[in-house]
């Protein structure tokens, strides 16, 4: 009997300090994330839509001729940030080959590589365009670990600033 009060205890007691290690752990990790972030899986035509719209942003700003057009050269990344119910996309894009001289320059120097945001049931729309290395101060803390882009340290930019969406 003694033996069995023992391990009830032993049980009890165990129990307890799992159920507070979980609590303590569980505060801890949404402490280091402020917000959280899910990946975003765009399709191929959605995609195509937002190059179609660099392209004519870039061609209503004068900086490509209207001969030219954008396509994208690498990987996409998309996201959902939760807690402002915002979606993020980072778009690296490039001139269409053959390409004017005034298209290579274009996006050689700052516009090889867009931030662009969505509220629900809206278009994408561009938070800027920035050559390399992208600034990830420019979207929210959740999306920029999600995506791996330090937020301190050598590599960003000195200068980055931070950019809100529009509301």
């Amino acid at each position: 009997m003694l033996n069995t009060r023992l391990q009830s205890r032993a049980i009890v007691r165990g129990t307890l300090i799992v159920s507070v290690l979980a609590l303590v752990l569980g505060v801890w990790m949404s402490g280091s994330r402020p917000t959280d972030a899910t990946r975003l899986h765009l399709s191929t035509s959605e995609i195509n839509a937002v190059v179609r719209y660099v392209t004519m942003t870039m061609q209503s700003e004068g900086r490509i001729s209207i001969t030219d057009a954008a396509v994208a050269t690498g990987p996409v990344a998309a996201a959902h940030d939760n807690a402002t119910n915002v979606d993020w996309l980072y778009l690296p894009v490039g001139p269409r080959m053959p390409a004017s001289y005034l298209a290579e320059v274009s996006f050689q120097d700052d516009g090889s590589q867009w931030l662009l945001t969505r509220q629900p049931g809206k278009a994408w729309t561009r938070v800027t365009s920035f050559g390399f290395p992208p600034c990830p101060r420019q979207l929210p803390a959740s999306v920029a670990t999600l995506w791996k882009w330090p937020q301190t340290g050598p590599n960003v930019p000195p200068g980055c600033a931070a950019v809100t969406p529009p509301k």
